[in-house]
Protein backbone atom coordinates (compact mmCIF):
# COMPACT_ATOMS: atom_id res chain seq x y z
CA UNK A 1 0.00 0.00 0.00
CA UNK A 2 3.20 2.37 0.08
CA UNK A 3 3.82 3.75 -3.83
CA UNK A 4 1.84 3.13 -7.00
CA UNK A 5 -0.82 5.66 -7.35
CA UNK A 6 -0.95 7.35 -10.91
CA UNK A 7 0.26 10.82 -10.23
CA UNK A 8 3.43 9.22 -8.18
CA UNK A 9 2.40 9.74 -5.02
CA UNK A 10 2.52 7.62 -1.73
CA UNK A 11 -0.34 6.24 -0.52
CA UNK A 12 1.01 6.32 3.18
CA UNK A 13 2.19 9.60 2.64
CA UNK A 14 -1.56 10.94 1.62
CA UNK A 15 -2.50 9.19 4.77
CA UNK A 16 0.50 11.79 6.82
CA UNK A 17 1.75 8.27 7.93
CA UNK A 18 5.09 8.77 6.07
CA UNK A 19 7.10 9.66 9.55
CA UNK A 20 4.98 7.32 11.78
CA UNK A 21 6.39 4.34 9.69
CA UNK A 22 9.76 5.72 9.38
CA UNK A 23 9.89 6.10 13.16
CA UNK A 24 6.91 4.36 14.30
CA UNK A 25 8.53 3.87 18.20
CA UNK A 26 8.39 7.99 18.91
CA UNK A 27 5.12 8.71 17.34
CA UNK A 28 3.23 6.19 18.81
CA UNK A 29 2.86 7.71 22.02
CA UNK A 30 1.84 10.91 20.76
CA UNK A 31 -0.49 8.51 18.38
CA UNK A 32 -2.50 6.96 21.86
CA UNK A 33 -2.34 10.75 23.14
CA UNK A 34 -3.85 12.42 20.47
CA UNK A 35 -2.05 15.12 19.57
CA UNK A 36 -0.60 13.40 16.13
CA UNK A 37 -3.89 12.51 13.98
CA UNK A 38 -2.91 10.89 10.40
CA UNK A 39 -5.29 12.29 7.81
CA UNK A 40 -8.65 9.87 6.84
CA UNK A 41 -8.23 8.46 10.77
CA UNK A 42 -9.40 12.42 12.04
CA UNK A 43 -13.00 11.47 12.71
CA UNK A 44 -12.24 8.72 15.25
CA UNK A 45 -10.63 10.75 17.62
CA UNK A 46 -13.05 13.78 17.16
CA UNK A 47 -15.83 10.92 17.86
CA UNK A 48 -13.65 9.78 21.38
CA UNK A 49 -13.60 13.43 22.92
CA UNK A 50 -17.28 14.09 22.06
CA UNK A 51 -18.12 10.89 24.13
CA UNK A 52 -15.76 12.51 26.69
CA UNK A 53 -17.60 15.65 26.94
CA UNK A 54 -20.67 13.82 27.59
CA UNK A 55 -20.64 13.53 31.22
CA UNK A 56 -19.54 16.87 31.34
CA UNK A 57 -22.70 17.52 29.20
CA UNK A 58 -25.38 15.60 31.63
CA UNK A 59 -23.93 17.08 34.31
CA UNK A 60 -24.37 20.56 32.94
CA UNK A 61 -27.92 19.65 32.69
CA UNK A 62 -28.59 17.94 35.90
CA UNK A 63 -27.43 21.94 37.17
CA UNK A 64 -29.55 23.79 35.12
CA UNK A 65 -31.61 22.81 31.65
CA UNK A 66 -30.14 26.02 30.17
CA UNK A 67 -26.68 25.16 30.99
CA UNK A 68 -25.69 22.41 28.42
CA UNK A 69 -26.84 24.60 25.61
CA UNK A 70 -24.89 27.76 26.79
CA UNK A 71 -21.82 25.46 27.03
CA UNK A 72 -22.62 24.56 23.19
CA UNK A 73 -23.01 28.17 21.83
CA UNK A 74 -19.78 29.35 23.97
CA UNK A 75 -17.50 26.13 22.67
CA UNK A 76 -19.20 26.66 18.91
CA UNK A 77 -18.07 30.76 19.11
CA UNK A 78 -14.64 29.73 20.56
CA UNK A 79 -14.21 27.18 17.89
CA UNK A 80 -15.16 29.73 15.54
CA UNK A 81 -12.15 32.04 15.82
CA UNK A 82 -9.79 29.64 15.84
CA UNK A 83 -9.40 30.08 20.09
CA UNK A 84 -10.14 26.46 20.76
CA UNK A 85 -8.42 23.71 18.93
CA UNK A 86 -6.28 20.71 19.23
CA UNK A 87 -2.71 19.97 17.68
CA UNK A 88 -2.78 17.29 15.39
CA UNK A 89 0.94 17.00 15.15
CA UNK A 90 4.01 17.31 16.62
CA UNK A 91 6.29 18.38 14.48
CA UNK A 92 3.99 21.58 13.05
CA UNK A 93 0.81 23.85 14.16
CA UNK A 94 -1.97 21.70 12.03
CA UNK A 95 -4.66 21.63 14.13
CA UNK A 96 -7.23 18.78 13.81
CA UNK A 97 -9.39 18.72 10.49
CA UNK A 98 -12.42 18.31 12.52
CA UNK A 99 -12.56 20.71 15.82
CA UNK A 100 -14.71 18.53 18.06
CA UNK A 101 -15.72 21.78 19.80
CA UNK A 102 -17.08 22.96 16.72
CA UNK A 103 -18.56 19.42 15.46
CA UNK A 104 -20.09 19.23 19.46
CA UNK A 105 -23.04 21.25 18.29
CA UNK A 106 -24.36 18.77 15.48
CA UNK A 107 -23.65 15.56 17.88
CA UNK A 108 -25.42 16.92 21.45
CA UNK A 109 -28.08 19.02 19.27
CA UNK A 110 -29.16 15.37 18.01
CA UNK A 111 -28.54 13.93 21.99
CA UNK A 112 -30.33 16.79 23.60
CA UNK A 113 -33.56 16.43 20.93
CA UNK A 114 -33.38 12.63 22.19
CA UNK A 115 -33.75 13.19 25.67
CA UNK A 116 -36.23 15.80 25.16
CA UNK A 117 -33.97 18.75 26.61
CA UNK A 118 -34.31 20.42 23.27
CA UNK A 119 -38.32 20.06 21.65
CA UNK A 120 -38.84 17.98 18.62
CA UNK A 121 -40.06 20.46 15.81
CA UNK A 122 -43.57 19.85 14.54
CA UNK A 123 -43.63 18.41 11.53
CA UNK A 124 -45.51 20.88 9.16
CA UNK A 125 -45.69 20.85 5.26
CA UNK A 126 -44.86 24.38 4.36
CA UNK A 127 -41.21 24.24 6.79
CA UNK A 128 -40.46 20.78 4.62
CA UNK A 129 -41.03 22.25 1.40
CA UNK A 130 -38.79 25.24 3.15
CA UNK A 131 -36.21 22.74 4.12
CA UNK A 132 -36.28 21.05 0.58
CA UNK A 133 -35.46 24.48 -1.29
CA UNK A 134 -32.53 25.50 1.03
CA UNK A 135 -30.54 21.74 0.56
CA UNK A 136 -31.87 22.26 -3.38
CA UNK A 137 -30.32 26.00 -3.37
CA UNK A 138 -27.31 24.69 -1.63
CA UNK A 139 -25.66 22.27 -4.73
CA UNK A 140 -24.35 25.16 -6.89
CA UNK A 141 -22.30 26.03 -4.21
CA UNK A 142 -20.75 22.88 -3.59
CA UNK A 143 -20.50 21.29 -6.25
CA UNK A 144 -16.77 21.64 -8.23
CA UNK A 145 -18.47 21.06 -12.29
CA UNK A 146 -20.88 24.18 -11.61
CA UNK A 147 -18.37 26.41 -9.36
CA UNK A 148 -15.51 25.60 -12.15
CA UNK A 149 -18.17 27.02 -14.69
CA UNK A 150 -19.11 29.65 -12.79
CA UNK A 151 -16.52 31.84 -11.74
CA UNK A 152 -18.81 34.47 -9.64
CA UNK A 153 -20.58 32.21 -7.86
CA UNK A 154 -17.05 30.49 -6.93
CA UNK A 155 -16.23 34.01 -5.57
CA UNK A 156 -19.40 34.02 -3.49
CA UNK A 157 -18.26 30.52 -1.46
CA UNK A 158 -14.89 32.35 -1.31
CA UNK A 159 -16.27 35.64 0.83
CA UNK A 160 -18.83 32.85 2.76
CA UNK A 161 -15.95 30.81 3.86
CA UNK A 162 -15.95 31.46 7.98
CA UNK A 163 -19.73 30.16 7.46
CA UNK A 164 -18.78 27.00 5.37
CA UNK A 165 -16.06 25.90 6.61
CA UNK A 166 -15.90 22.13 7.70
CA UNK A 167 -12.88 22.38 10.26
CA UNK A 168 -14.90 24.62 13.11
CA UNK A 169 -18.21 23.76 11.79
CA UNK A 170 -19.60 27.10 10.04
CA UNK A 171 -23.22 28.00 10.98
CA UNK A 172 -24.14 27.61 7.64
CA UNK A 173 -23.18 23.72 8.25
CA UNK A 174 -25.70 23.44 11.07
CA UNK A 175 -28.24 24.87 8.88
CA UNK A 176 -27.77 22.67 6.09
CA UNK A 177 -27.79 19.92 8.70
CA UNK A 178 -30.94 21.31 10.51
CA UNK A 179 -32.50 21.20 7.08
CA UNK A 180 -31.71 17.57 6.29
CA UNK A 181 -33.06 16.31 9.59
CA UNK A 182 -36.46 17.86 9.07
CA UNK A 183 -36.64 16.41 5.75
CA UNK A 184 -36.04 13.25 7.27
CA UNK A 185 -38.05 13.36 10.41
CA UNK A 186 -40.64 14.64 8.10
CA UNK A 187 -40.36 11.49 5.70
CA UNK A 188 -39.88 8.56 8.44
CA UNK A 189 -42.78 9.74 10.86
CA UNK A 190 -43.71 10.09 14.45
CA UNK A 191 -41.63 7.03 15.76
CA UNK A 192 -40.52 5.74 12.33
CA UNK A 193 -43.92 4.23 11.59
CA UNK A 194 -42.95 5.05 7.72
CA UNK A 195 -39.93 2.92 7.87
CA UNK A 196 -42.88 -0.16 9.27
CA UNK A 197 -44.88 0.06 6.30
CA UNK A 198 -44.51 -3.59 4.61
CA UNK A 199 -43.48 -2.17 1.10
CA UNK A 200 -40.37 -0.49 2.56
CA UNK A 201 -39.80 -2.42 5.67
CA UNK A 202 -37.24 -4.73 4.17
CA UNK A 203 -35.18 -1.65 3.12
CA UNK A 204 -35.80 0.16 5.96
CA UNK A 205 -34.69 -2.32 8.20
CA UNK A 206 -31.27 -2.51 6.53
CA UNK A 207 -30.59 0.61 7.26
CA UNK A 208 -31.61 1.15 10.65
CA UNK A 209 -29.60 -2.07 11.02
CA UNK A 210 -26.27 0.15 9.38
CA UNK A 211 -27.70 3.23 11.98
CA UNK A 212 -27.61 1.18 14.20
CA UNK A 213 -24.10 -0.15 14.21
CA UNK A 214 -22.82 2.61 12.32
CA UNK A 215 -19.27 3.00 13.69
CA UNK A 216 -18.30 -0.26 12.67
CA UNK A 217 -20.18 0.44 9.48
CA UNK A 218 -17.54 3.52 9.27
CA UNK A 219 -14.00 1.60 10.40
CA UNK A 220 -15.27 -1.08 7.70
CA UNK A 221 -15.92 1.18 4.56
CA UNK A 222 -13.07 2.79 5.92
CA UNK A 223 -10.47 0.15 5.10
CA UNK A 224 -12.93 -1.05 1.90
CA UNK A 225 -12.54 3.00 0.58
CA UNK A 226 -8.81 2.17 0.68
CA UNK A 227 -8.53 -0.56 -1.40
CA UNK A 228 -10.66 0.10 -3.84
CA UNK A 229 -9.24 3.30 -4.25
CA UNK A 230 -6.09 1.52 -5.20
CA UNK A 231 -7.76 -0.84 -7.38
CA UNK A 232 -9.30 2.29 -9.26
CA UNK A 233 -5.86 3.56 -9.69
CA UNK A 234 -4.30 0.53 -10.86
CA UNK A 235 -7.48 0.10 -13.35
CA UNK A 236 -6.76 3.34 -15.05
Amino acid sequence: MGRGQADGSSYIDNLNLGRFFSDPGALLIHLLGLDYVPNYFDILPMYMVLLAMMPVMLVAEWVHRMLPLMLMAGMLLLAQFHLLQISAEPWSDRPWFFNPFGWQLLFFSGFFIMRGTLPTPPVMRWLMWVAVVLVIATVPFAWYLVLDNFPRLRSVVTAIQPLIDKTPFGLLRYVHFLCLAYIAICLVGLGGEHLKHRLVYPVSRVLMKVGQQSLAVFITSMVLAQFIGIWLDAAG
